[in-house]
C-alpha cells in the first residue's frame, strides 16, 4: 500500500502543470517544531514537540522565509502537546489544555512584545482534552471540550475579565472530542458532532447552540478522527473527513438549518485523519492526508480546487515517511505556506497561480494617531476563511490584518492590533486595525499592503515618521494628597531617517516638569528627556493633559495623553456592622473541607480567599509568600499609598455579601460621623471588565437626620486585571473537599479589591453624619452578569470646617483661618445673617493660603460677617 501511494504521488506531480514549489527553510529550527502561530508583526511562533519550549522565526530583510532567522522566545510555564492555540485581537496569544503534558486544565498568556507568558485562568476539577477553540467576533474565545466538571458544555475565555464562562449545553452530546469548528460569514461557529454524522453550530448573538442538520455521508473515521474544515470562497464550507468522505455545507446565513451534501470522494484510499490543510492565496486547499482511519505514514500532498472539484497529488517536500497527524500548515503574509513534519527542518511552498481576487483586501484610509501610531481602514481585512486548519486539537488561524512595508531598502513588518474582533469574509463591512513601525524601519516612501491569509491589497504610499518617541505610551499617576511620592518617566526620541530634523514638545499639564521642549537630532541619532511630577499646592480631583510631540519638519503628531488623579490620603477605618458572610479562610485552617472557615465568595466557581500564611499544598500559579489577605487585616492601600482599611476578622463574617438574589445590603456607622470622603473596597466575580458596562454598583447614604443621597456609583468589575486595585494579590482557593487546600492564582497579582473614593465635600454631602451606607452590586449583561459582588472596608476623611477670624485696621479686614484641608473654598460675606444673603468676595482661596487681607468699602458698617464656604475643587 505505501509503495502504491508513492508511484501515485511520483506520477500525478509528472502530468500536473499546476503545482506549486517547495523550498526548505536555510536555517534548521533550534528543536522539532510542532505548533506554528503568525503573530500580528509578521513573525511566526513556533513550539517543540510537547514540551514548554518556543522559538520565533523572523524573515530576512528580503521578507523572505526561507532565508529567515531562529531566536528562542521565553518558555511556556506548562509543557503542552495537542492544545488550543489564538492570536488575540491585541496581538497577544492564548493557549489552553493539552492532551498531554501537564498543562491538560491551564491556559496561559503570551505577550509578544514584553516576551513574557503569564498564567491564564485554570479550569478547576477538569481537563481541556483534544480540544478546538475559535476566536469569536466579540474577541473572545471559544473553547472545547470540558472534563468533567462542566461535561455538555464548551467555555468562554473572556479576555478582558481573564476568566472563564461556560456555554450552554451542546444541542446533543457531551462534548467536542476530536471535531473540527468553522467560522462562518455570520460569525457562528459549524461543528460535526462526535462521533456520527449530526451538526450544530455555536451562535454567539444568541450565546447558545443549535441544531444544524444531518451529513449524508460518515466523516469520523473509525478510530474517531477528522479532518480540517475550510470556508470556500463560494461560500459554502468544506470538510475533510478522517474517511475517504468529504462534505459541503451551504449556510442559510440565520438561525434555520444550512445544507449538506456529499463532496467528491479523497483518491487513493486516503483521508486526513488529524491532519492540516492550508487555504492558500490561489484559492486551493493544500492538503496533507495518510491512509484513512489510520494514524499511518506515509504522507501525501494533494491541492484540492474547489472550482474543479477535483484533488491533483502534487511532490512533497520530503520523502513523507512521517504519518500526517504530527504535521503541521501556516499561511505565511507573502502568500506562501509553512510546513512542519515535526521536525527542525521546515518547508515553504509557494503555490502557483494568481491570488484569490475575493479575498484581497482593501484599503480605504491610512492616518496618524494621536499616540505615534497608524490606523489602518478597508475591508477584507479577515480575509475569506481562517487561513490553515487542522482535525482538532491544533488552531493556526490568520484570519486577520497583517501590514508589510516595502521598498529598496527592503521588506518589513508592522505589528497590528486592535482590529475588531475575527470574523471571515466581510468585503462589505468597513474595518480598522492599529498598528506601529518598528524602530529599525529607515525614514522613506513605502509600498505598504495589508494582508489577510496570505492575500496581500493593492499597495498605498505610505511614509512612516522618522521620529520615534519610545515608549509611546500615556503618564498615567494616582497619589493622595499631600504626598510625598515621586514620579518620573524617561522618553528615548530617535531620528531613524536620512536626514536631520526638529522637533518640539508642549506640555498642557502644568503639574509635570520636563527637562527639553524641543531641539534638533541628526539621522540615526537619539536623545533623552523627562517628564517630573510637580504636585505643589494640588486639591483633589483628576487633572488632564498631554505631551504633544511634534517633528517640526515633517509636522507628524505624537500626542501622548497625561492623567494624574489626585485622591484624600488621610482615609482612615470606619467602623461597620452588617457584614453577612465569611469568604476567607483563616491561616489556622486544616486541610480538608474548607466548609468550616468560610464559604464561597465566586459560588459558581467555589473559589473564596484566604490568610497570607495558610498551608496549602497544590499550589499553583502564584507565589505563596506574597499573596494571601494580610494577616493584621489591615490594608493600606496600593492606589494612593496612604488611605488605610481595616478588614473584619477571618474568622467570623468579613464581606458584605451580595448576589443576583439578594442585589443590596447595608452597613451602618458604629457612630454617625460626617466625612470629606469615602473610599469603598469591593470586588466582583465574573462580572464585567472596567471598559464595560455593568462594571460599577451604587450606594446610598443615609443621614443621621432621615435625608438620602441621591445614588452613588462604587467600582466594582471583575475580581481579575482591571484597574484601580486598592489590593493586589489576593489569591484564591478552591472551597470544596479536595482532600487539602488548593490555591489558585492564575494572573501572580490578582484577585484584586477595587477602590472607590467619592469626593463628598464636592458633592456638599460632608456636614451632615452618616448613619449607614446601602449598596447595591453591579449588574452586569449577559456573559459577563455578575454572580457576587462583596464590600469589604469603608474608609473616610473626617470633615473640619476650617476656623475663621477676623481683624479690622481702619477700611481694611484682616481675614486668618486654619489650613485644616487642602480643599478649595469660597470666601463670601453677608450685612445680615437672618436673611442668609452671601456675597462672594473673591472666587476661591484653598486651606493653604491661611490670611487674607480684604478692603471693606463701608467702614461704618460693623455687622459684617465673613464665612468661608467649601467649593468643588
Amino acid at each position: 500500500m505505501r509503495a502504491g501511494i508513492s508511484v501515485l504521488v511520483l506520477t500525478s506531480v509528472f502530468f500536473s502543470a499546476t503545482a506549486g514549489t517547495w523550498t526548505p527553510v536555510a536555517n534548521p529550527a533550534p528543536d522539532n517544531i510542532s505548533t506554528m502561530l503568525l503573530l500580528s508583526d509578521g513573525t511566526v511562533m513556533a513550539a517543540n514537540d510537547g514540551g514548554n519550549s518556543w522559538y520565533r522565526l523572523t524573515p530576512d530583510i528580503h521578507g523572505s522565509y526561507a532565508a529567515g532567522t531562529w531566536t528562542t522566545l521565553a518558555s511556556m510555564r506548562d509543557s503542552r502537546l495537542y492544545y488550543s492555540s489564538d492570536v488575540l485581537t491585541n496581538g497577544q496569544v492564548f493557549v489552553a489544555g493539552a492532551e498531554y503534558g501537564t498543562g491538560t486544565n491551564s491556559s496561559e498568556l503570551y505577550d509578544p512584545v514584553a516576551d513574557r507568558w503569564t498564567a491564564g485562568p485554570t479550569l478547576t476539577g477538569g481537563q481541556f482534552l483534544d480540544s478546538e477553540s475559535k476566536l469569536l467576533a466579540d474577541g473572545n474565545v471559544l473553547v472545547a471540550p470540558v472534563y468533567p466538571v462542566v461535561s455538555g458544555t464548551a467555555v468562554i475565555y473572556n479576555v478582558a475579565s481573564n476568566r472563564f464562562f461556560t456555554t450552554p449545553h451542546y444541542v446533543r452530546g457531551s462534548y467536542q472530542d476530536e471535531a473540527c469548528w468553522v467560522k462562518l460569514p455570520d460569525n457562528s461557529i459549524l461543528t460535526i458532532d462526535p462521533f456520527g454524522t449530526n451538526s450544530e453550530r455555536y451562535v454567539p448573538s444568541l450565546g447558545a447552540w443549535i441544531d444544524d442538520g444531518g451529513i449524508p455521508v460518515s466523516l469520523y473515521a473509525s478510530d474517531g478522527e477528522l479532518g480540517p474544515g475550510f470556508l470556500l470562497p463560494d461560500g459554502r464550507a468544506f470538510f475533510l473527513g478522517g474517511t475517504t468522505n468529504t462534505a459541503f455545507y451551504t449556510p442559510s446565513g440565520t438561525t434555520n438549518r444550512g445544507t449538506w451534501a456529499a463532496g467528491p470522494i479523497i483518491p487513493n484510499g486516503l483521508g486526513a485523519p488529524d491532519a492540516p490543510a492550508a487555504m492558500m492565496a490561489n484559492g486551493k486547499i493544500l492538503c496533507a492526508l495518510g491512509p484513512a482511519g489510520t494514524f499511518s505514514s506515509p504522507t501525501s500532498f494533494y491541492e484540492y480546487d474547489y472550482v474543479s472539484n477535483l484533488f491533483t497529488a502534487i511532490i512533497g517536500p520530503d520523502d513523507g515517511s512521517y504519518p500526517p497527524f504530527i504535521t503541521r500548515m501556516l499561511d505565511l503574509p507573502d502568500g506562501t505556506v509553512l510546513f512542519s513534519g515535526d521536525s527542525s527542518q521546515i518547508y515553504v511552498y509557494q503555490p502557483d497561480g494568481p491570488l484569490l481576487s475575493a479575498g484581497r483586501p482593501t484599503i480605504t484610509g491610512l492616518v496618524t494617531n494621536n499616540d505615534g501610531s497608524y490606523r489602518l481602514t478597508g475591508s477584507s481585512l479577515d480575509g475569506i476563511s481562517e487561513g490553515a486548519a487542522y482535525g482538532d486539537d491544533a488552531q493556526m488561524d490568520t484570519d486577520y490584518p497583517i501590514v508589510r512595508l516595502t521598498n529598496s531598502s527592503g521588506v518589513f513588518y508592522a505589528r497590528t492590533y486592535n482590529w475588531p474582533g475575527a470574523g471571515v469574509m466581510a468585503s462589505n463591512t468597513t474595518m480598522t486595525t492599529a498598528f506601529t513601525v518598528p524602530e529599525n524601519v529607515p525614514g522613506g516612501v513605502f509600498s505598504l499592503f495589508v494582508t489577510a491569509n496570505g492575500v496581500s491589497s493593492s499597495p498605498v504610499p505610505f511614509s512612516p515618521d522618522p521620529l520615534r518617541i519610545s515608549p509611546a505610551t500615556a503618564i498615567s499617576w494616582t497619589i493622595g494628597i499631600g504626598s510625598t511620592n515621586s514620579f518620573t518617566k524617561t522618553y528615548t526620541l530617535t531620528n531613524a531617517g536620512a536626514v536631520g530634523l526638529t522637533w518640539s514638545l508642549v506640555n498642557t499639564s502644568g503639574w509635570f516638569n520636563l527637562s527639553k521642549t524641543g531641539g534638533t537630532l541628526a539621522a540615526g541619532s537619539t536623545t533623552t528627556l523627562t517628564a517630573s511630577l510637580n504636585v505643589t499646592n494640588l486639591s483633589t480631583g483628576l487633572y488632564t493633559g498631554r505631551l504633544a510631540f511634534s517633528n517640526v519638519t515633517s509636522h507628524f503628531p505624537h500626542t501622548l495623553p497625561a492623567n494624574l488623579s489626585v485622591l484624600f490620603a488621610d482615609g482612615s477605618p470606619v467602623t461597620l456592622t452588617g457584614f453577612n458572610r465569611d469568604v476567607v479562610v483563616e491561616r489556622t485552617a486544616a486541610g480538608g473541607d474548607t466548609a468550616p472557615y468560610a464559604q464561597p465568595f465566586d459560588s459558581v466557581n467555589a473559589f473564596t480567599f484566604f490568610e497570607a500564611g495558610l498551608s496549602a499544598i497544590n499550589y499553583t500559579g502564584g507565589n505563596p509568600t506574597v499573596e494571601g489577605m494580610p494577616t493584621n487585616r489591615l490594608v493600606t492601600s496600593a492606589l494612593d499609598g496612604a488611605t488605610v482599611f481595616q478588614l473584619m476578622p477571618y474568622n467570623a463574617n468579613n464581606a458584605l455579601y451580595l448576589t443576583n438574589g439578594s442585589s443590596s445590603g447595608t452597613l451602618t456607622l458604629s457612630t454617625p460621623t460626617a466625612y470629606n470622603s469615602l473610599s469603598i473596597l469591593a470586588t466582583t466575580a465574573n462580572g464585567a471588565a472596567a471598559s464595560q458596562s455593568g462594571s460599577t454598583g451604587t450606594l446610598v447614604l443615609h443621614f443621621v437626620n432621615g435625608a438620602t443621597s441621591a445614588p452613588l456609583a462604587f467600582y466594582a468589575p471583575d475580581w481579575f486585571d482591571n484597574a484601580g486595585a486598592g489590593l493586589t494579590h489576593v489569591g484564591e482557593i478552591y472551597a470544596g473537599n479536595y482532600g487539602a487546600f488548593y490555591t489558585d492564582n492564575p494572573a501572580g497579582n490578582d484577585p484584586n479589591f477595587y477602590q472607590t473614593t467619592i469626593n463628598l465635600a464636592a458633592l456638599a454631602l460632608n456636614t451632615n453624619k452618616i448613619t449607614s451606607i446601602t449598596f447595591t452590586m453591579p449588574s452586569g449583561t449577559g456573559t459577563y452578569s455578575s454572580t457576587a459582588t462583596g464590600i469589604f472596608a469603608v474608609s473616610g476623611s473626617v470633615f473640619q470646617r476650617p476656623s475663621l477670624s477676623a481683624a479690622r485696621n481702619g477700611n481694611v479686614v484682616r481675614l486668618n483661618w486654619g489650613a485644616y484641608t487642602n480643599q478649595m473654598y469660597q470666601l463670601q460675606f453677608t450685612t445680615n445673617l437672618a436673611l442668609n444673603s452671601w456675597i462672594n468676595v473673591n472666587s476661591a482661596v484653598t486651606g493653604t493660603n491661611s490670611t487674607m487681607s480684604v478692603t471693606d468699602t463701608n467702614s461704618t458698617d460693623l455687622q459684617r460677617y465673613y464665612r468661608l464656604k467649601l467649593s468643588s475643587p
